[in-house]
């Protein structure tokens, strides 16, 4: 595998969107998409889903993980519930 020659958009944000995405793992993409362009990004909305999949950045929440592939689903997040 070849190594980048061009460091990639993202790398000056990776630890705001992991510290944004801890906080609220329920986060649009779109919402820090938004956050990040006042912070200079400029990558668009295809490279930041891609490099939050690629890196992992948003944690799991358990109480979603049990409606996966539901139709649909209502599910309980309690205040200051961890995910």
């Amino acid at each position: 595998m070849r190594r980048k020659s061009v460091p990639d958009l993202i790398d000056p944000f990776v630890e705001y969107c992991r510290i944004r995405l801890a906080d609220d793992p329920h986060l649009w993409a779109s919402t820090l998409l938004d956050e990040l362009r006042l912070l200079g990004f400029t990558g668009s909305y295809q490279s930041l889903t891609a490099a939050i999949r690629r890196l992992g950045l948003r944690p799991s929440c358990q109480a979603c993980h049990a409606a996966r592939g539901r139709d649909v689903a209502i599910i309980e997040h309690p205040a200051g519930a961890e995910t």
